[in-house]
């Protein structure tokens, strides 16, 4: 997690597991601790794939006050 408008992180890494199916993962602890815009950037790579195949996706959301 990070916040553009503040140019910083949340304080805790978040941990990224493979889960029960194929291509189904989990990520734990987020934590949002502080109202504002966050973004969430999820990179992806095929099993054999290099830099060149790796996808982005950026999640941009606001929690409220």
């Amino acid at each position: 997690p990070f916040m553009p408008d503040h140019q910083h992180g949340s304080p805790i890494a978040v941990e990224v597991t493979a889960g029960a199916a194929d291509g189904e993962y989990q990520a734990a602890p987020v934590n949002l601790w502080m109202p504002g815009l966050w973004e969430i950037t999820v990179d992806a790579t095929p099993d054999g794939g290099g830099i060149a195949d790796r996808e982005r996706v950026v999640f941009r959301f606001c929690i409220a006050e």
